[in-house]
């Protein structure tokens, strides 16, 4: 355990620049999904027809579980 926080303290520059690039991705991320969101959801209260559809859409990719999700996405 002392040997994980001599690396830690050696290496602290590198683990805050890599955190900082990793709270950048995660924001970019949310800030295109909040993009394509809100005007979906906007769209989809509008229309009935579309709102079905994707409703439908939603409901079956509910049902693959997470990690035969991340093979189906690679």
């Amino acid at each position: 355990m002392t040997n994980f926080f001599d690396i830690l303290s050696e290496r602290k520059g590198q683990l805050f620049s890599t955190m900082i690039e990793h709270i950048q991705i995660s924001f970019i991320a949310l800030l295109i999904a909040t993009a394509i969101a809100v005007p979906l959801g906007i769209l989809l209260t509008k229309t009935k027809t579309i709102s079905e559809i994707v409703m439908n859409i939603a409901a079956i990719l509910q049902t693959i579980p997470s990690l035969a999700l991340l093979g189906l996405m690679i």
